[in-house]
């Protein structure tokens, strides 16, 4: 198994003269191959915000050959405008606002129950808190976490929840390209007014993940048929498909 993770501090703010005692604010370090980010968590009662901060990086690493004989060419730019996830940890429902170069997206999601595997025996400590191991299957990727139950709210990064505690890590361990998210900070309570409810208009606007999806693997599908075209008349062509790389791989529509 891979080497999880390198614990760092984590920082627990407590106020005893909290105005509102039921709102956290959790910071995680978002890390995939290409690039890492922060990212935030808000939790009132049964909703939740998780945001991005906005990322643009250029890659100047030169295309390296592997062992293989291989080519890997990364990535040249990346840019990451700042994306919303208004979730409900009762219904299981998302919504969630994804701006591109061109287009805001509105997109709707609903999952049903995670099935996680709780792991009782195998705990670790992050920080001040004992952890508990889960693992899970979601969406094409299979993953392992550590929770806390010394902060009983069942949420954490990106759309995992449902853990009897906050998950304060959990790291993707099959696919391509790996995925983590570590826990940097802990504001309990956490006392700024932060709008957890999607704008006014947000039904108004907004389609299915279903349909995002397809807009999204049509929109890479025309761009790869595109770079083909370009290849030289005598370059052997395979037949051009869709390969997602990103956290979702598989939905519930295509098994």
């Amino acid at each position: 198994m891979k080497q999880i993770l390198q614990i760092i501090s984590i920082f627990l703010f407590v106020n005893a003269y909290a105005q509102d005692a039921n709102q956290l604010l959790v910071e995680y370090h978002f890390k995939n191959d290409y690039y890492s980010n922060e990212e935030t968590l808000v939790v009132k009662n049964n909703t939740t915000l998780y945001t991005n901060d906005e990322l643009n990086l250029t890659n100047d690493d030169n295309v390296a050959q592997n062992e293989d004989g291989n080519y890997l060419i990364g990535q040249k730019k990346i840019s990451l405008k700042k994306k919303s996830i208004y979730g409900n940890l009762k219904n299981n429902t998302y919504s969630i606002i994804m701006p591109s170069k061109k287009k805001t997206y509105f997109v709707k999601d609903s999952l049903g129950d995670l099935d996680w595997k709780i792991h009782p025996k195998d705990t670790l400590k992050i920080g001040d808190y004992l952890c508990t191991k889960a693992t899970l299957n979601f969406r094409g990727r299979d993953y392992i976490a550590y929770f806390t139950e010394e902060i009983p709210i069942p949420a954490g990064p990106w759309k995992f929840k449902a853990l009897p505690g906050l998950i304060l890590f959990i790291q993707s361990t099959s696919g391509t390209l790996t995925y983590s998210w570590q826990v940097k900070k802990i504001v309990l309570p956490f006392n700024a007014k932060i709008d957890l409810q999607s704008p006014n208009n947000f039904n108004d606007k907004a389609i299915s993940l279903k349909e995002y999806v397809g807009i999204i693997d049509e929109k890479h599908l025309s761009d790869a048929k595109i770079l083909d075209a370009r290849a030289p008349k005598d370059t052997a062509v395979e037949s051009t498909k869709i390969r997602r790389l990103g956290i979702e791989l598989v939905y519930e529509w295509e098994k």
